[in-house]
């Protein structure tokens, strides 16, 4: 008799569970289709609404952006022109013109280290002068270094001697210390803040790109005449520094 009302008890419990649940079940149906109706599931959205949505344009990449301001900037854009002139025809006079000039008149290696040496040593000392007095972004003072470093090209050319050689290179060296000291503060003003970095790297590139080209076209001139390629790195030069020179007296403000 016990086993038999455990067994009905517990059938009974089975029944009023099961009843429960069934209500509960349909109750939260309810609930859900009513919350359907109100707020419909984004699938039975219309077309037409779904179509007018339209993916974001992606933003520009730092690169194009970089490269779109330094041709596009009014600052940025000539100074980055003349230090491509600059380098693309200063840089090889000391790797490509002074070796042949050398060999030309049978100046020994040693003669051609000291003239390279004149070249670092006035060029230190301008970079020392401008580290303890400091200096001025005015282009103007960077278009006269451009000149200097002309003069002491064009003497280099007709150089009879190793000691005059020295003394052109060591003029040379002056204005190239004194165009590149005053060119970075200007370059420096007009970048923003932002792109600093990638900007300095755009600038190493135009001093290394041109190179390609003035390298090649300095070689031909030389293979006729030493003194014509090192006249037409100095004119061309001395034209970078008329075009910085033209520049407006604000330029780095």
């Amino acid at each position: 008799m016990a086993g038999g009302r455990l067994t009905f008890g517990l059938r009974g419990c089975g029944r009023v569970l099961r009843a429960r649940l069934g209500r509960e079940r349909d109750r939260t149906a309810g609930r859900g289709l009513r919350a359907d109706r109100v707020h419909p599931a984004p699938r039975d959205l219309p077309a037409r609404r779904r179509s007018r949505r339209r993916p974001p344009r992606p933003a520009p990449r730092a690169p194009d952006r970089v490269l779109r301001l330094a041709a596009t900037d009014p600052v940025l854009r000539p100074l980055l022109l003349v230090v491509a002139v600059v380098a693309g025809f200063v840089l090889p006079v000391m790797s490509l013109g002074l070796p042949l000039l050398a060999r030309s008149h049978g100046w020994s290696a040693s003669s051609v280290g000291l003239v390279i040496g004149c070249t670092a040593a006035s060029s230190l000392l301008v970079t020392l002068a401008a580290a303890r007095f400091g200096t001025f972004a005015r282009p103007a003072l960077a278009a006269v270094g451009c000149f200097v470093a002309a003069l002491g090209i064009t003497a280099l050319a007709f150089a009879p001697s190793v000691a005059l050689a020295a003394a052109a290179a060591f003029l040379q060296g002056i204005g190239v210390a004194l165009f590149t000291s005053h060119l970075n503060p200007l370059f420096v003003a007009a970048t923003p803040p932002t792109q600093l970095t990638r900007l300095q790297s755009v600038l190493a590139l135009s001093q290394t790109i041109p190179l390609l080209i003035t390298t090649p076209l300095l070689s031909t001139l030389a293979t006729h005449s030493i003194p014509l390629a090192l006249t037409t790195a100095a004119a061309t030069t001395a034209a970078a520094g008329l075009l910085l020179g033209s520049q407006p007296s604000g330029l780095g403000n």
